[in-house]
């Protein structure tokens, strides 16, 4: 039954999109658009930057590694820090739970991206600021709160070498799944 339902929800989104072809296009125009000059500059070259820290076992400097995860998402925002647990998950140096734990306190607007914004909407420096402390501090409370339920974990690695088109080609294919969900998003909204 859940199957026939999703068949006929995909083929109603279909039909659709051929009625309102212009509209489509429109949003996929308006998708890219802000993907181009709002998320890839900021994005693209922050995960590289982060891929590089990963195989240099950066995170050994710290004493936790929950603390290094949350000091790299303050720094790059989100969707970095799913990048960097998704990368740690996979190279098995923290588990699954923990990864799922870290997301909790690691969900940080990219400040540029917030800083932009923000300045926008109030239209005010000091309310700009304020608002982004008053986020900033909410987490650390979070992570403060979920940080000694946390295990302290093992990071260190088997490489610790460069391997620059290895993760130039790591940041493109996660630009790319973050174009296809906002232009999708973009198409459904």
């Amino acid at each position: 039954m859940k199957r026939k339902l999703i068949i006929f929800i995909i083929m109603t989104l279909i039909i659709l999109i051929f009625k309102n072809y212009q509209l489509v296009l429109s949003s996929t125009i308006d998708g890219v658009n802000i993907w181009f000059y709002k998320v890839f500059p900021y994005l693209f070259i922050m995960i590289i930057i982060q891929d590089l820290l990963i195989n240099l076992d950066f995170a050994n400097l710290f004493k936790r590694t929950s603390t290094y995860i949350f000091f790299m998402s303050i720094i790059s925002g989100s969707p970095s820090n799913a990048y960097i647990i998704s990368k740690l998950v996979k190279e098995e140096k923290i588990t699954k739970e923990y990864g799922n734990t870290c997301l909790v306190f690691t969900f940080f607007t990219n400040p540029l991206f917030l800083y932009s914004i923000l300045n926008i909407i109030f239209n005010s420096l000091y309310m700009t600021i304020k608002i982004m402390i008053i986020i900033y501090i909410s987490n650390f409370i979070i992570y403060l709160y979920y940080k000694k339920d946390l295990p302290v974990a093992n990071m260190y690695g088997k490489s610790s070498n460069i391997n620059l088109p290895s993760s130039i080609k790591s940041s493109i294919n996660t630009n790319l799944m973050v174009l296809g969900s906002i232009v999708f998003y973009f198409i459904i909204s």
